[in-house]
């Protein structure tokens, strides 16, 4: 059984986001969720699947250069 996560963020025009996720923040290994994530100037919308019981994640989107 899978839940969704939906994450909001605001975006730049013609800027790329990279979207990541991580089970524990003190670990520091990170996930790529999407890639390439093309920003819109405005709000953009994300929703990711995980297992109902997997533990609490956290996420980072990042600007690309």
């Amino acid at each position: 059984v899978r839940t969704n996560v939906t994450l909001k963020f605001s975006t730049v025009s013609n800027q790329l986001y990279l979207v990541e996720r991580s089970d524990d923040l003190v670990a520091g290994s990170w996930t790529a969720v999407t890639n390439s994530l093309a920003g819109n100037g405005a709000l953009v919308t994300l929703t990711n699947s995980v297992p109902r019981n997997s533990p609490k994640g956290f996420y980072r989107v990042r600007q690309l250069p």
